[in-house]
């Protein structure tokens, strides 16, 4: 009894220092997660943002299209 009355301090110790250590790495992993987090909202708005744009870069591709048509129609009938 004695022997285990001595060593209980130790061990609770040894387990202490351990649950320190868990709960750190914890601590360290939700601050991660809260950083990805951030940034995955930050790309979720610039991909809205980019996707917004790309009607009208549709646009701008069918109307260079339509001038190249016209073009290449004026060239046809010129030679």
């Amino acid at each position: 009894m004695r022997e285990f009355r001595d060593e209980a301090p130790k061990t609770l110790a040894e387990h202490g220092h351990r649950l320190n250590l868990l709960t750190e790495q914890m601590r360290m992993l939700t601050e991660q997660m809260r950083d990805q987090s951030a940034r995955l909202a930050q790309l979720e708005t610039h991909m809205a943002a980019l996707l917004a744009t790309m009607p009208h870069v549709h646009t701008r591709i069918d109307d260079l299209a339509a001038r190249l048509a016209t073009v290449e129609a004026k060239l046809a009938a010129l030679s």
